[in-house]
């Protein structure tokens, strides 16, 4: 019967063998009934087992794939402001500065200089919230013979983004040096929509945009405009292209610097068709943009007059400058 009982033990001990290697726990004697011999032959031949167990081997999951993967870490060609205020700002040559389809050159029928245009930005990053935003845009040309700076437009609004619209909304006051009688103010409000869920693309397609803006200081006056432009990116060479077309419309609208309308109260006024082309001097110069976004930039466009009695020009400009964005 002893026997019996001891071949018992021997086998329940390899079958305990290896919850005891999982567990790091001796083995469990069922089996009290032994004599004091069998029962230190069993306990040996039980530590035997257990420490000729192979050890535990941990699981390597550094190579498994997940469907929650980590974040890359930061590039350093990418990201160029996580931060809540990002700045910009651009100068541009001009051969004529032309605004809402007037050619502002006209003060100045025999002057041959460039324009110099300057803009620049901030706006606060809010999240979900709408983004304040102030800026400033000057026109200076030193053909004018009243003042080289022609025109200073400051402006203060917020930018707020609900998919798939942005909307934009500001207040203008345009202020002309030593002309001070025609200084006058604006607000406007400019909806742009991201067509890339109608197309099923990565990117917007045409961009469609609205604006309105109303004079009320001199005219109690309306300008709307609507247009489209697309942006074609070549990522490898740091170069993207955007052609642009739009056309507006005006009600009431009398005078804005030398525009004046005084023949008549509304209709289509003018139509613009060109070009921007923007080239990364970072991806030029190998410069990590975490120090800033660095671009050369150009722009070409026709102007066209739409309606005899609505005051407008037929010009070609355009002009190349420098940006900064951070």
């Amino acid at each position: 019967m002893n026997r019996l009982a001891l071949m018992m033990a021997v086998f329940a001990t390899f079958g305990c063998g290896a919850a005891a290697w999982a567990e790091n726990e001796p083995p469990v004697l069922l089996d009290g009934s032994l004599t004091p011999q069998q029962q230190a032959i069993l306990s040996r031949l039980q530590t035997k087992i257990v420490a000729d167990a192979p050890a535990p081997k941990m699981l390597d999951v550094s190579n498994d794939e997940s469907v929650y993967d980590n974040p890359p870490p930061p590039n350093a060609s990418t990201g160029v402001n996580s931060g809540g205020v990002k700045f910009n700002i651009d100068a541009t040559y001009l051969n004529k500065y032309v605004y809402r389809g007037v050619d502002h050159d006209r003060v100045a029928p025999n002057g041959n200089a460039l324009n110099l245009l300057i803009n620049a930005e901030v706006e606060f990053d809010l999240g979900k919230f709408p983004h304040p935003l102030f800026g400033v845009t000057t026109n200076i040309y030193d053909s004018d013979p009243v003042s080289r700076f022609q025109e200073i437009l400051p402006y203060a609004g917020a930018r707020w983004t609900i998919a798939p619209f942005t909307i934009e909304t500001a207040l203008n006051e345009y202020i002309y040096p030593n002309r001070e009688s025609l200084n006058t103010d604006e607000v406007y409000l400019k909806i742009t929509l991201d067509d890339s869920f109608l197309f099923h693309s990565k990117r917007p397609v045409l961009q469609p945009y609205v604006l309105s803006a109303f004079d009320y200081e001199r005219s109690n006056g309306w300008y709307l405009e609507t247009g489209i432009s697309h942006d074609f990116i070549f990522e490898e060479f740091g170069l993207t292209i955007t052609p642009k077309a739009d056309v507006a419309y005006i009600s009431h609208y009398e005078q804005n610097f030398i525009y004046k309308n005084d023949i008549g109260d509304y209709g289509f006024q003018h139509a613009d068709m060109g070009l921007d082309i923007k080239y990364s001097l970072n991806t030029l110069f190998n410069v990590s943009r975490r120090l800033g976004e660095f671009d050369l930039h150009g722009c070409f466009f026709y102007t066209e007059k739409l309606q005899a009695t609505v005051t407008g020009d037929y010009v070609l400009w355009g002009g190349f400058g420098l940006g900064f964005s951070y």
